[in-house]
């Protein structure tokens, strides 16, 4: 006797007769709800087009939609700018919110066996999302101290620098030539390059680095080769080799012709 197959139906209708969401709404939230957990909880961007190839569901009907979800505290959705200057839709699902009953209750029957099944799903993401959004929060809070301590060292370096320099001028019985102190530029871009070097190496070698670089900005380089912005000049990075050209090349400098110093 032959065994029956499987069935390779892509709905469960069983399941399905538990939802209070029309077919397309269930749909819709189901695929939200694994696009979050598989990008850990993190935004992620899913195009209109997309999910009308992937779903069959109109761009109009996907809006209405997402605006009811948005409505019950479940998702939320935010426009950004990508790489290319372009506008895409980031999407989040809010698990916290998704737990409370009362508003599961809106999506699937109280009543239903599916109920508790999905409720403790769900309970099981928030807790997750929990930790990944603390972790997040820490990440957060190492990124800006570290970037902060370095960005009160490298201008404390060179307003150093410039002290050294402009004495020694003055000892000499110059009387133009001197250099005014500064701070240096900052931006999220550059923060981001900033951190991404001290991943690779410590506080030390990057303020050993810059004074290096700062004293060739004040007393060899030719007016025409000083960069117009000397933190992007600095942190001049080939992301596709991850190279540090500029600041590998006044790391040896400094190796090669400083004493312990740094004088």
């Amino acid at each position: 006797m032959i065994d029956e197959p499987d069935m390779p139906l892509a709905i469960n209708f069983i399941r399905l007769k538990s939802y209070l969401l029309s077919p397309d709404e269930a749909v819709l939230f189901d695929m939200m709800i694994i696009k979050a957990s598989s990008f850990e909880y993190k935004p992620f961007y899913y195009s209109q087009r997309r999910i009308e190839d992937e779903i069959r569901i109109k761009r109009r009907r996907q809006d209405k939609i997402i605006s009811y979800f948005e409505d019950l505290g479940i998702i939320h959705s935010e426009v950004k700018e990508n790489a290319t200057g372009g506008k895409v839709r980031y999407f989040s699902v809010n698990f916290n919110a998704l737990s409370n009953e009362k508003i599961l209750s809106e999506i699937i029957d109280r009543n239903s066996d599916l109920f508790n099944k999905v409720h403790q799903y769900i309970k099981y993401h928030s807790a997750q999302q929990k930790k990944s959004l603390k972790k997040k929060s820490e990440e957060t809070e190492i990124y800006k101290e570290t970037v902060n301590d370095l960005y009160i060292m490298l201008n404390q370096t060179y307003k150093r620098r410039c002290e050294m320099f402009n004495e020694k001028k003055q000892k000499k019985g110059e009387t133009d030539g001197f250099k005014s102190i500064v701070k240096m530029p900052r931006n999220k871009t550059l923060e981001k390059r900033l951190f991404a070097l001290s991943e690779l190496y410590d506080s030390g070698s990057i303020e050993n680095s810059f004074i290096a670089f700062v004293d060739w900005l004040l007393r060899e380089a030719d007016v025409e080769e000083k960069p117009s912005n000397i933190m992007n000049y600095f942190l001049t990075h080939d992301f596709d080799n991850n190279e540090w050209a500029v600041f590998e090349k006044f790391l040896n400098k400094f190796s090669n012709e400083y004493s312990y110093s740094g004088s």
